[in-house]
Formats: C-alpha cells, structure tokens, sequence
C-alpha cells in the first residue's frame, strides 16, 4: 500500500537582503533534508521547538511556499513537478488547517461563502448542491446550518476553528495538514478540537500532519512522530517508542521539559541549556552539538547518518552510528 504523502530530502532556504546585492546572499536555512511519510489514516506528528523550520514545512507541503529541492509525493504522484490543471488537481488533495482561527478567516464573507469557495473554485456542483454540502460540512463539524449566514466575528475561537475544519473537509482531500491547530485556543477547548479532529481521521479515513509544539498533544493524538531542529529531523517512530525510550538526547531533552500529563505528580522540569542557534548560520556537524551534554569531538564536524531503531523509525545520532 502507498503511503499518503511521502516528503523527500526537502529543502527551502529563504535568501536574505537586497536581491541587487553583489555576490552570494546569506539565507535562513528554514528547512534543509527533511524526509517523512505519512501512512493511509494515521495521525503523523512533527514536533520542534519554535523556529525550526515546521511551518515551513507544512507551507511546503501544501503549495502555498515551493520547495528549493527534494520531492512531495501524494497518493503516489508528485506535487513538486505538476504544473496547470493537473497541478491544481492533485493539490486538492492536501488542505490545511491554521494555527490562528482569528487571521485565517475572511471577516468580510459570511461562513457559507467561505465553505463554497473552494466547491466553486473545483467545480462539478450544482448551486443547490453546494448549498446542500455546506450545511452538511457545518452539521459535520458540529455547527447548526444557520451558520452559514453568520460572520466568523460572530463566533469563538474554537467555533472558527470548527469553520476552518469544515473549510478544509469541503474538498474532501485524503490529507490535512494541521499546523498547530489548538494552539491559540483554552486548554478545553483543545480538547473538543482534537476529538473533532480524531472522529472526522475515522469517518472520513483521512490522515493528519499534525504540527505541534506540545509533546503531550502529540503523545496523545498521533500515532508516529518526527522529532525536527534547525530545519532536519533527528529523530523518527512510533510515539511510544519515541517516548519511552528517545534515542536523541534533543528528543530526550524535550520529553524531560515537558509538563506530565498527571496533574498531581510534582516534577522539576529538566530544561535545554542555550537557545537554538541561527538558521542563517548553523553550527557543522550535528546542529544540536553546541547545546548537546552528551557531545563527542565528530559531533562539531560530521552530519550523523540516519540509523534506523529496531524497525521502529531511526534517528540521526552519532551515539547510535549505522550498524558496518
């Protein structure tokens, strides 16, 4: 069975200063060699801290930013390569969802509006039909259709993001890509959002690219994982794999600075010392080595290679080199 998306040594760097400037330009190295797949109605987690290189990622897979290098392969065609009609074809199969339901709406259209947009857009529906389907979506989403004649202004965080959810169904594409989703809504709020997600991964068989910060989301909502800093993945597998027994200390170094997810147990937060270093100039070697306490003298001047875990996903660690 072919995977639903599958991402290939993707890179996109974004060049910095005056395009008349003399000589090379610096560029933020936002994402540099990433590869992942994401299998038929899994939830596929990737996970980072802030600044390393997720959302560009996301951009990357939708379309909305193209790629310098590497292949997206979706339902085993590529959307780096396909251009006109076709190009717009297979990108229907890839929607997204937003971080912030308050900019990603459009305060002058009327919900309904903005569900039809993208049934308009693809054409093939009657205007009854597209009414007909709107009013599911809302329904689906746990909306009343009168929904459809109100302004985003006129509901909650989590209700636009209900509205961005069903926006993303309109097309019913195979694939989300959801870039911190809940995010900017209440703790209990999250939660309905992330069992609405979940029921509609079922019913629909859909699978999630779900980006996050969060690792105790994460933990609880995917199924596999991807671990990214400074625009490459280190680690890669099962979640609880990945959390039970993380072989990259940056992937051990987030679990450790993260809450528990038992509100009673009284923990001291382990924390990564230093910050994340520029994407413009990051360090050779292996990227976390300036803030790794397990670092070796190979770590400042060799990239490690991707080891695999026990057919459980791998990880790029010069602690777990390749099997000679």
């Amino acid at each position: 069975m072919l995977p639903i998306l599958e991402v290939r040594d993707l890179r996109k760097h974004f060049p910095m200063g005056s395009a008349l400037r003399l000589g090379p330009r610096p560029a933020v190295r936002a994402v540099d060699g990433v590869s992942f797949t994401v299998r038929e109605g899994e939830t596929f987690g990737l996970v980072g801290e802030s600044g390393c290189g997720k959302s560009t990622v996301a951009r990357c897979v939708v379309g909305l930013v193209p790629a310098d290098a590497g292949t997206i392969v979706v339902q085993g065609e590529p959307l780096t390569t396909a251009r006109g009609m076709r190009g717009r074809r297979l990108h229907r199969r890839v929607q997204m969802v937003f971080q912030d339901p308050y900019a990603s709406l459009n305060p002058r259209l009327a919900v309904g509006t903005t569900l039809a947009e993208p049934l308009v857009i693809a054409g093939g529906l009657s205007r009854a039909e597209i009414r007909s389907r709107v009013a599911g979506l809302l329904v689906e989403v746990g909306l009343p259709e009168n929904a459809a004649a109100k302004f985003p202004h006129e509901f909650s965080g989590g209700q636009r993001q209900r509205i961005a959810i069903a926006r993303a169904l309109a097309l019913r594409p195979p694939l989300i890509v959801a870039d911190e989703p809940v995010s900017a809504l209440d703790v209990s709020v999250q939660a309905q959002i992330l069992l609405l997600l979940d029921a509609l991964r079922t019913s629909h068989r859909l699978s999630l690219l779900f980006i996050s910060h969060d690792l105790a989301v994460v933990r609880n909502f995917c199924q596999r994982v991807a671990v990214m800093y400074l625009g490459r993945i280190v680690e890669e597998g099962p979640v609880e794999r990945v959390f039970a027994a993380p072989r990259h200390p940056y992937t051990l170094a987030l679990r450790e600075s993260s809450l528990p997810p038992d509100p009673v147990a009284r923990e001291r937060l382990a924390r990564i010392d230093g910050e994340m270093p520029s994407a413009i100039d990051p360090p050779g070697g292996c990227h976390f080595h300036p803030r790794c306490p397990r670092r070796m003298p190979i770590c400042a001047k060799v990239a490690p290679a991707w080891t695999p875990v026990e057919g459980q996903g791998g990880v790029a660690c010069h602690l777990h080199p390749p099997a000679s």
